[in-house]
């Protein structure tokens, strides 16, 4: 009998099970980081200037004296709570406006659809620039300006997911015996377009925190002492070339949370679609 566990399965689950393992790990770490034997990620030590790795200090420290270990494991606090917060904003706003333009149709939808268009029609992260100008620089502002810029890839899944789904034979039958539009779209259309949705909102992720970051690199975020990735690259950009492990980490960081959310999901979409099931 031939073996299921073969290199072809392997090579699928290992960067699932190396992801998974990654961002539990880091988000363990930020969770419990205030219980850690850590020190504080905004103490500043001018005689620990710019120290290299060292058992003292497992990734040195930056150029005014600061744990960076510490602030990486910090910094990984808010940058997941804005990808989390972006994401369930983009969500909660996105996923009703398909769902109610798909169901409803004619000028409902087209108002919504073009609604959508127009945010669409402008760059992540200028839509994201524009709003931080306007709402001022702060890390609550940083999650409602990435988060709305995601909401038109949620509102054009649960859209589409809603047209597909509007008119099937248990949808109809329900508005034959006189089911209200509202419960329609709560018990037989939603939880029929959740499964796609949640594959956007798993790659939605790792985008968030890239866009956050990259905002934050600006110093668009608020408190440029706060121990966040973004702000951590721009604050140590300069000195690459002499102590390159203050660019390194929180730069490994970013890459490897957005890369491993985008293996979750690409894991999740493959799991999700019987064709692929089948393969």
């Amino acid at each position: 009998m031939k073996s299921r566990f073969g290199p072809a399965v392997l090579w699928r689950t290992l960067p699932i099970a190396l992801a998974l393992s990654f961002l539990v790990g880091v988000g363990g770490l930020a969770i419990f980081a205030s219980s850690l034997p850590l020190r504080d990620p905004y103490t500043q030590r001018s005689e620990d200037r710019l120290q290299p790795p060292s058992p003292t200090y497992w990734l040195g420290t930056d150029d005014l004296g600061r744990d960076v270990m510490s602030r990486v494991i910090y910094g990984g606090r808010y940058s997941l709570s804005v990808g989390l917060v972006a994401v369930g904003l983009a969500f909660a706003i996105g996923v009703p406006l398909g769902i109610v333009g798909g169901y409803a149709g004619g000028w409902t939808d087209r108002i919504l659809m073009s609604i959508v268009e127009i945010v669409m029609a402008v760059p992540g992260i200028l839509l994201a620039l524009v709003m931080i100008s306007i709402l001022g620089p702060s890390l609550g502002n940083v999650m409602i300006a990435v988060g709305i810029s995601q909401i038109p890839a949620y509102a054009r899944q649960a859209r589409g997911g809603t047209l597909t789904i509007a008119n099937q034979e248990f949808v109809l039958a329900a508005r034959v015996a006189g089911t209200s539009s509202i419960r329609i779209l709560i018990r037989h259309i939603l939880p029929n377009v959740l499964a796609p949705v949640l594959v956007v909102a798993t790659l939605g992720l790792g985008s968030a925190i890239l866009e956050a970051a990259a905002l934050s690199f600006l110093g668009l975020s608020g408190d440029p002492n706060r121990p966040e990735w973004g702000s951590m690259l721009n604050m140590t950009r300069e000195r690459f070339q002499d102590q390159p492990w203050l660019v390194l980490v929180p730069g490994f960081a970013i890459t490897a949370s957005v890369l491993s959310f985008n293996v979750l999901g690409d894991a999740l979409r493959d799991w999700l679609d019987p064709k692929s099931r089948r393969s």
